[in-house]
């Protein structure tokens, strides 16, 4: 799907579309993403179902790896996806 501004937004399976929607719901209790313990403990997931999980959001357009310093991996939502949901707020979708 694309928007006005050609920023590709790929469809979800109904897990992917889980996890995103609790990654959203615990950022804005926490003003942060969940890692990966967070997630799998949430979904009752083993951590590396959680780590491929982020994985594919950031692949997807949805989240971005902000860096990697061996042992783990951080996320922020993608300045792309960002934009398209400001976007949407102001269509009122």
């Amino acid at each position: 799907m694309f928007n006005k501004e050609n920023i590709m937004i790929k469809k979800l399976t109904d897990k992917q579309s889980l996890c995103l929607g609790f990654v959203l719901e615990y950022f804005g209790a926490n003003d942060r993403l969940p890692g990966s313990r967070i997630i799998a403990a949430h979904f009752k997931w083993s951590q590396s179902n959680a780590v491929n999980y982020l994985a594919i959001l950031a692949k997807k357009g949805y989240l971005e790896l902000v860096e990697n310093d061996g042992s783990a991996n951080f996320y922020r939502f993608a300045k792309e996806w960002k934009r398209y949901c400001e976007e949407q707020q102001k269509r009122g979708k």
